[in-house]
Order: C-alpha cells, then sequence, then structure tokens
C-alpha cells in the first residue's frame, strides 16, 4: 500500500488537512517542518529509554517502515504495531486498530 492509495480510500483526510495548512503562514509551516526536521535524533540512544513502548505505524505512511522497525528494535520494551490502510494519521485513517493497538498496550503495562 501506498500513500496514494490511503490518500484515495479516504480523500476527506486530505481535504482536510491541506485546508487546515493554507490557513497558515508560509514562514509558521517552514518553522513547523525546521523545528522537528532539523532536529538531532535519538536513534543512537533508543537504548536508554526504558520504559514500556508503542510504536504505531500506516502500512502507507510516507515514512518507510523500515524507520518504525529500526525504532522499536532499538527500544528495550517496544511493540510495533502495523496499521493496515492507513498513512501517517494512522489514528484517522484506522482508528479502530490503532485503538485495540493502544488499548492493549495500556492493559499490558497496568495490569502486570
Amino acid at each position: 500500500m501506498t500513500s496514494e492509495t490511503t490518500h484515495d480510500e479516504h480523500p476527506e483526510l486530505l481535504e482536510t488537512w491541506a485546508e487546515r495548512w493554507e490557513t497558515y503562514p508560509g514562514d509558521a509551516v517552514a518553522n513547523e517542518y525546521e523545528s522537528w526536521y532539523a532536529k538531532a535524533g535519538v536513534a543512537d540512544r533508543l537504548d536508554e529509554i526504558d520504559v514500556p513502548a508503542l510504536v504505531v505505524h500506516g502500512e502507507g505512511d510516507v515514512f518507510d517502515i523500515e524507520r518504525a522497525e529500526e525504532t522499536a528494535a532499538g527500544l528495550p520494551d517496544a511493540d510495533l504495531v502495523l496499521v493496515p490502510e492507513a498513512g501517517h494519521l494512522s489514528n484517522l485513517e484506522n482508528p479502530a486498530v490503532v485503538t485495540d493497538a493502544l488499548d492493549d498496550f495500556l492493559a499490558d503495562v497496568y495490569n502486570d
């Protein structure tokens, strides 16, 4: 699945987000992008994050699935959930799968 397929299946999400981003001044969009894209990551220190973690990744996300797999593998106590029929906005595109994953994760963490 590609992000294009996901957008074809959920055109209202694409329209909603496009309309929202169009209301922002160009400088604000550029600053938002720079605020997270230019930051140094923590990939080389994932093994220091010693808490349960849940990595959720849409199968049609524009970011490669390998990034999610590497993140989950690098964390000492992480689960990876791949969300079918979803892109970068997996919680909006396939909320039932994301909600179930969160419910299961929280039950495991707080009921053990």
